[in-house]
């Protein structure tokens, strides 16, 4: 009697521990594919010749991208997708100056989140000295530079939007190192350096 009880539970175990395998393998394909989609609703919005449509139809796809985060809160991908466009929602379509501020802000939240996980040396940032700060950006690579870029323009919207702010004003010399350093790696600058 022994003996079959413990080939059932031997069998359920094994049953458990597939289905848990099953799970996370789903969760990594949903991750990818929701990382993927917000890419290619990123090149849309940004390639559409239409500014109306765009101002127009943005706030959906921002929603979309929160609800996208709510079941991957730690994707760099989404974050950095949410990021950039809240950013240029808030810095170029937000009429009212206090909407355009929370939006900015929504953004370098996204992009400083984004830019933590995929490049942990960047999580000391805020509050390092300056000279602490340009010493990290040195181990910053090619795979970082989507995520440079959308933490950039994430920190220029808010500094755009709070403009009275000392503290934000005193972050552009940490974006134009930040930005120097971009240049030197992304694929873009690469491929206008070799026509």
């Amino acid at each position: 009697m022994s003996i079959p009880y413990r080939l059932c539970l031997r069998v359920v175990q094994l049953a458990l521990i597939g289905l848990l395998g099953l799970h996370t393998g789903c969760a990594s394909l949903i991750s990818n594919a929701a990382s993927g989609l917000a890419d290619q609703l990123s090149a849309a919005v940004t390639n559409q010749s239409d500014p109306e449509t765009v101002r127009d139809g943005a706030p959906a796809y921002m929603l979309l991208l929160d609800g996208l985060l709510e079941g991957n809160p730690d994707d760099p991908k989404l974050l950095a997708a949410a990021a950039s466009l809240y950013a240029s929602y808030g810095a170029v379509f937000a009429d009212n100056p206090n909407r355009a501020a929370r939006l900015t802000e929504r953004a370098r939240h996204y992009a400083e989140r984004a830019l933590c996980i995929s490049y942990a040396q960047s999580c000391q940032w805020n509050g390092a000295t300056y000279e602490a700060y340009e010493a990290t950006l040195a181990a910053l690579k090619n795979k970082h530079s989507n995520t440079v870029y959308a933490y950039s323009v994430a920190w220029l919207a808010y500094i755009r939007t709070h403009s009275d702010d000392w503290k934000a004003l005193a972050k552009l010399p940490h974006l134009e190192a930040l930005l120097h350093r971009y240049i030197e790696i992304s694929d873009a600058a690469k491929a206008t350096r070799s026509i």
